[in-house]
């Protein structure tokens, strides 16, 4: 229910978020830390790359496993007030290609870790898209692609506004083989949804929150901006600390898929 009052963006939210907990830790993944400050230092540097290579875009992909330079792009995204396209470096090269597709998305963000899977998606894309690696010591066969470093301070880059009807992301759940329809979330939703779960459970900086979940899950943009939004700690944890697939273990998550 809408209670009337002015939702934050996405984009405000993680705005604030980093100018209030610079000094606070922001991300652990693998052997990387990141404070806020750092953070918003390496997203800021994919702002200026989406400024840079592809002024015009409304829907940013970002292909990646379980790497620093994947959560930077997708804050990146977010600062940029963008439309984020989570994609998953394990779903089939089919799968993929039709999100990029379906969604309409003309850049894409690669973290390092998935530049093999990207190089299977690209002979199966139909429209023209800007390719960015990020942090990549690797090269693309046969494909034009752009580079951005996420060392360093990024220039400033006059950032778009988002508004809050606009849409924050872009999902699309695979199950198997078979890939639902596209599920947009607006700004004000994220910001109803982030509200409530900092009121009921009171996350805040001294709070360490894990994103264990594959990106084309709801779940994990739960775990990404209910951590972020919050100032607390995004922990990573490594593949092998996963719960397995075939443990008799069960795990209940929040689902972020609001109404409109």
């Amino acid at each position: 229910m809408d209670d009337g009052q002015s939702m934050p963006t996405l984009q405000a939210w993680l705005q604030q978020s980093m100018a209030s907990h610079g000094h606070q830790d922001a991300l652990e993944c693998g052997n990387v830390r990141w404070t806020y400050h750092e953070l918003r230092e390496a997203a800021e540097r994919v702002v200026s790359a989406i400024d840079h290579y592809a002024p015009q875009a409304r829907t940013v992909g970002v292909l990646g496993y379980r790497s620093a330079a994947k959560y930077a792009a997708i804050a990146g995204v977010v600062l940029a007030g963008r439309t984020y396209l989570p994609l998953h470096a394990t779903l089939s090269a089919e799968q993929t290609a039709t999100m990029l597709a379906r969604s309409g998305c003309t850049l894409l963000f690669v973290s390092p870790e998935s530049l093999s899977a990207l190089q299977e998606v690209l002979p199966l894309l139909e429209q023209s898209i800007t390719v960015v690696l990020l942090d990549a010591d690797g090269t693309l066969e046969n494909a034009e692609y752009r580079t951005v470093s996420l060392c360093g301070p990024a220039p400033f880059v006059a950032r778009q506004t988002a508004n809050e009807d606009e849409v924050a992301y872009i999902l699309y759940n695979a199950a198997g083989s078979q890939l639902g329809d596209g599920i947009e979330i607006c700004q004000k939703n994220v910001g109803r949804y982030v509200r409530s779960i900092q009121t009921r459970y009171g996350i805040g900086p001294s709070d360490r929150c894990t994103q264990s979940l594959d990106l084309t899950f709801d779940g994990s943009v739960h775990d990404i901006f209910v951590a972020w939004t919050s100032g607390a700690c995004l922990h990573v944890p490594a593949e092998e600390c996963r719960i397995a697939r075939e443990s008799s273990l069960a795990v209940a998550t929040n689902s972020l898929a609001i109404a409109s």
